[in-house]
């Protein structure tokens, strides 16, 4: 399965969030992501909530 583009600029958008101080706007993105990420996708997205907290 190929990365979704859609859902690589969600993660894009989200990490931007996170670096913003937005974490909730963050963290909404990413359980998106995650949603309808392809597995590799999935992997970045579930590190990224992990280091979320």
């Amino acid at each position: 399965m190929t990365d979704n583009p859609e859902v690589a600029t969600k993660i894009e958008l989200a990490m931007a969030y996170e670096e913003m101080g937005d974490r909730e706007g963050a963290r909404e993105l990413f359980q998106e992501a995650l949603a309808e990420g392809s597995p590799a996708q999935q992997k970045v997205v579930r590190a990224r909530l992990d280091s979320l907290g």
